[in-house]
């Protein structure tokens, strides 16, 4: 197979190899791999202000007084480092379009001062020719040069500071996640033990309705809360991903004819490549999909409820639909916890395979 040395090229080689980077299309067609929502929020924690604890509800800040304290990043803000790598790769493409325009004029003269040869044209031409393609090939150099060295700052932007942020937000995830599955197990259990007895012998008049009706509609805004941050959280890795391996040589079966799929570890990647490969595929086998459903089938039994208790006049709810009730959020509650459990281990598993990868590269670049 191959070397890693040949794999993991500088970025601006890989392009080059392609021959098509820039003949793909006017500039405004090109592809911003790395893109992310700046909300107010993301802004104030770059600006290092953190909130403290006298803020919260006194309830609330014993939960979250481990959050408020590391509230800013460590390694650096995420955003800035986002901002600087698609600068710095947006320079890298304007130069290589560059270079490769330069180099189309280098190949055509080349081809020229070849076919003087061959027709014995005067020395006066051949030297006149000489003397561009020899201007040519050294503003190639330079431009190969000027690529390499973008190239290299790229690689140390994403290995000393893209990589320890995304392992900082791992931690920050794993912390989050495992908090709230304790807090839906908790439901959980409250929901299972709840005496639906009790509740039928409560008084029951009008205002029952409304209660219901906010609960449909909380209901609503928490399934699309957690779909829309789902959603940014898979498109968030599966953009980064995607980047990273837009920036080596795909492994290629000569045999077949066709891309092979590239294994970070088999080919010793540096540690990025693992972290994101695994993060990314780690993300498809959540249970986000039955997590979701679960809150979308209770919410369509609360207005079927309500509606439905709307019609009988107002008379109080049945056993049954009690019963079905408690269902439906000890689903719910179960649903969420496995999920949160889930996401809460997912960060942790990746933390550790990409030390590992760092050890065998390490090993790997020593040897």
């Amino acid at each position: 197979g191959q070397s890693s040395d040949v794999l993991f090229q500088p970025t601006f080689l890989i392009c080059c190899k392609g021959r098509n980077a820039a003949s793909d299309g006017p500039e405004k067609h090109v592809t911003k791999l790395i893109t992310w929502n700046r909300s107010l929020s993301s802004r104030s924690s770059a600006s290092k202000n953190p909130l403290t604890p006298a803020q919260m509800d006194d309830e609330f800040s014993e939960i979250c007084t481990d959050f408020v304290e590391e509230f800013c990043m460590i390694s650096g803000s995420h955003a800035s480092s986002l901002d600087r790598l698609y600068a710095w790769e947006r320079k890298l493409y304007n130069e290589l379009k560059g270079t490769e325009s330069l180099k189309k004029i280098y190949d055509k003269k080349c081809v020229q001062l070849r076919h003087q040869f061959e027709r014995d044209t005067s020395a006066r031409e051949v030297d006149k020719t000489r003397v561009i393609v020899k201007d040519l090939h050294s503003r190639l150099t330079v431009g190969t040069e000027v690529l390499y060295s973008i190239s290299k700052i790229i690689e140390k932007l994403r290995d000393e500071e893209l990589q320890p942020q995304i392992l900082e937000l791992l931690k920050g995830l794993t912390r989050m996640w495992a908090m709230m599955h304790e807090i839906y197990q908790m439901q959980q259990a409250i929901v299972s033990s709840s005496d639906i007895i009790f509740v039928l012998k409560s008084p029951q008049s009008e205002p029952y309705r409304q209660p219901l009706v906010n609960l449909i509609s909380e209901m609503g805004l928490f399934y699309s809360s957690l779909t829309n941050w789902i959603d940014a959280y898979q498109r968030y890795v599966d953009g980064l991903h995607s980047w990273l391996q837009k920036c080596v040589v795909q492994p290629y079966d000569h045999s077949r004819r066709r891309k092979l799929t590239l294994s970070p570890r088999r080919h010793l990647a540096p540690p990025m490549f693992v972290l994101l490969d695994d993060w990314s595929s780690g993300i498809a086998s959540l249970p986000a999909e039955e997590t979701c459903d679960s809150i979308k089938n209770l919410a369509a039994d609360l207005k079927k409820m309500c509606k439905q208790h709307q019609a009988e006049g107002n008379k109080p709810e049945a056993g049954s639909k009690l019963a079905i009730l408690q269902a439906g959020l000890a689903t719910m509650f179960d649903r969420l916890s496995k999920f949160s459990a889930a996401m809460s281990s997912l960060p942790e598993s990746v933390k550790n395979s990409t030390e590992a990868a760092r050890e065998a590269y390490a090993i790997g670049r020593s040897g």
